[in-house]
């Protein structure tokens, strides 16, 4: 019998922690309290070719957005089409990124829109490329898994209406980098590096 009792005993006891937490109002999964929580893959290969699905979920959610300011952070810069939907639609945005992007094409198209969009684009250049790279649009927050700068991510984490609290977070240490940036100006997207020759 005392066998039997102390084989069940660790699981009763991590039930009745379980059920205390659940009661007195603790969530059981902490990353709840963020807001509601999403990993997605980066890309899905149809017949028709590759579709990054975090491009769609942002774009989704960008096209919701009625006012304020779009924050990104990047490491290459490829999401340029994101921020190119921020602008069409009125809104602004402000964009920290390395000395580098990932190809003379990115390049033309970025001072394509430094140009079309002088007064709602911001972009500050970092000496160095940021290790992690997010997006927020609004209360809707992306986080790309660490990756090189010449591999994709293969997933990112979505967090639909987060709440003030990490936003604010967030908005602190999105200043904090763009304090140690120097804002960008055409000639500094025209001579920026590039990954891909």
């Amino acid at each position: 019998m005392n066998e039997i009792l102390l084989a069940f005993a660790p699981f009763a006891l991590a039930l009745l922690i379980l059920l205390v937490t659940y009661l007195i109002g603790i969530p059981l999964r902490p990353y709840l309290l963020y807001g509601k929580m999403e990993r997605i893959p980066h890309f899905i290969t149809p017949p028709e070719g590759s579709i990054s699905l975090v491009r769609e979920k942002k774009i989704e959610s960008i096209s919701k957005l009625t006012s304020g300011r779009v924050k990104s952070i990047c490491g290459e810069f490829r999401g340029f089409k994101a921020i190119e939907h921020v602008l069409k639609k009125g809104l602004s945005a402000d964009v920290v990124c390395g000395p580098c992007v990932w190809n003379g094409n990115n390049r033309k198209n970025i001072t394509r829109l430094m140009e079309e969009y002088p007064d709602t684009l911001n972009i500050y250049i970092l000496r160095e490329r940021p290790e992690r790279h997010a997006m927020l649009i609004g209360s809707h927050f992306f986080l790309e898994d660490p990756h090189e700068f010449n591999k994709d991510y293969e997933t990112a984490i979505e967090i639909e209406n987060t709440t003030e609290d990490f936003i604010s977070h967030f908005n602190t240490q999105f200043e904090k980098m763009k304090a140690k940036g120097k804002i960008a100006t055409i000639s500094d997207i025209k001579n920026l590096g590039l990954y891909n020759q």
